[in-house]
């Protein structure tokens, strides 16, 4: 249940999610918002699919997640980052010793996390396609989890996915923040912008919790 009486309360994010459900062709979506293990906010909009008779978006509905190992290695870096071991501005250089350092140059755990490195590596060697910050990549969540191994010691048993879903979680706040779509088109827009999005989204998170404070 909501654990919130105030029905102005998240107003902003829910406005912005419900935005993105249009933008990315979906035809449902749900946004839950937790705060110290409780349900603080929940959102449903839409139904399961476009077709007449559709059945609505609830909280018993089930949503396509892809990429679901790269949902743990994140949450081991948040951990890792949350308990001192990790730095979000860590220059990757440090953890690959291996790789020319001149090209990572200034490339953080941000822009690796963030996936906007703008490098290539494989077998050893590394190169800049495009620069930091400018352009989406594909996952590298086996570069996050040696990084991660590096970081505490200690090995990963490895969510942004293809269908617009993102898990956030901020530990300065005790919060984790669930959405859920069920589009299969996100990356066909090409207007579409995911980091803009998931930075909006994760801001909108934060300023809705501290106003609830």
């Amino acid at each position: 249940m909501n654990g919130l009486s105030n029905k102005q309360a998240f107003k902003n994010i829910t406005k912005y999610t419900e935005e993105m459900k249009e933008k990315m062709h979906a035809s449902g979506a749900g946004l839950v918002i937790m705060k110290e293990n409780k349900i603080v906010y929940e959102w449903y909009s839409g139904t399961h699919h476009f077709e007449m008779g559709a059945r609505n978006i609830d909280r018993s509905s089930q949503f396509n997640v892809y990429s679901t190992r790269v949902t743990y290695v994140g949450l081991a870096a948040a951990i890792a980052v949350f308990e001192g071991c990790l730095n979000l501005e860590d220059k990757i250089s440090d953890y690959f010793n291996e790789l020319d350092k001149e090209v990572l140059g200034e490339t953080t755990v941000r822009h690796l996390i963030t996936r906007c490195t703008g490098l290539k590596i494989k077998n050893e060697q590394v190169q800049r396609v495009f620069d930091l910050g400018t352009n989406i990549e594909g996952k590298r969540p086996d570069l996050l989890a040696k990084i991660v191994k590096q970081a505490t010691g200690k090995t990963v048993n490895q969510i942004l996915g293809a269908s617009g879903c993102a898990c956030l979680v901020i530990p300065q706040f005790n919060v984790v923040a669930v959405r859920m779509y069920n589009s299969l088109y996100t990356y066909e827009n090409k207007n579409f912008d995911y980091i803009q999005d998931i930075q909006t989204f994760g801001n909108l998170v934060v300023k809705e919790i501290k106003l609830q404070q």
